[in-house]
């Protein structure tokens, strides 16, 4: 299986060690990371995609590569300004340019548009490309709710063949992730599939994290046996409950 690992990964920041030996290995499917700020989950991104130097390795598929070898998709800040352009340019996929609703904007140069269309554009981008590797740095919070599921959506079938990396501090994105970690303090307190994660409602609160409502509900369901498992999507709670 496809991966990417950090072995034995040191950086410090204004003299603040933010990671001291931390191991983590990414693998296919939606990885997400969360914290609070200045958790580490930002730097992480920036370590893996080489933005930030570090002391230690990063493997592909277990062997050593060298960081500008990693087959990979960043999509952050840094990257929506890079852009430049007439949209028709920048996105020549007609199917993603309407399921985003893009197409007055054909004629526009990127640089004119706001920055939540610019940002929409960018995961249009994202979504036509062919890299084996994706790695967002908490962008979803640009794109109103109707953008966001729809992206999400097509994340999620991107992900069944590529490693995708997503950090967000909203919960309710996680729902469509097969891992979520939780960093505290450049250490992770909770590395799960979505199943198990949730099931750690103490630790998200002492984190500042509140589960997401279909979560909470459903979890408090099967407590009283109405359900038998997590649910991550209200239409299914609720077929379920009327059967």
């Amino acid at each position: 299986m496809r991966s990417i690992s950090l072995k034995n990964i040191s950086f410090e920041y204004d003299d603040k060690v933010v990671f001291n030996d931390f191991n983590i290995k990414f693998t296919k499917g939606i990885t997400f990371l969360i914290g609070n700020n200045g958790s580490g989950k930002s730097t992480l991104i920036k370590i893996v995609t080489g933005k930030f130097p570090f002391l230690g390795d990063i493997l592909f598929d277990d062997k050593a590569v060298r960081k500008d070898k990693l087959d990979m998709f960043v999509l952050d800040l840094d990257y929506v300004k890079t852009l430049k352009g007439k949209i028709k340019d920048l996105l020549n996929n007609e199917e993603i340019v309407k399921i985003l609703g893009l197409d007055s904007y054909l004629e526009s140069d990127i640089r004119s548009l706001s920055i939540s269309l610019q940002v929409k554009v960018s995961f249009g981008l994202l979504l036509n490309s062919d890299k084996s590797s994706i790695f967002v740095d908490d962008m979803l919070c640009w794109l109103n709710k109707i953008d966001k599921e729809i992206i999400l959506k097509k994340i999620k079938t991107l992900s069944k063949r590529k490693i995708v990396v997503m950090v967000t501090n909203n919960l309710e994105d996680t729902l469509i992730a097969n891992r979520v970690i939780l960093l505290n303090d450049g250490k992770v307190i909770l590395d799960d599939d979505l199943d198990n994660f949730y099931e750690n409602e103490k630790i998200l609160n002492d984190n500042g994290f509140n589960l997401p409502f279909i979560v909470d509900l459903s979890l408090k369901l099967k407590l009283y046996n109405s359900v038998d498992k997590i649910y991550f999507n209200q239409r299914k709670l609720v077929d379920d409950l009327w059967k």
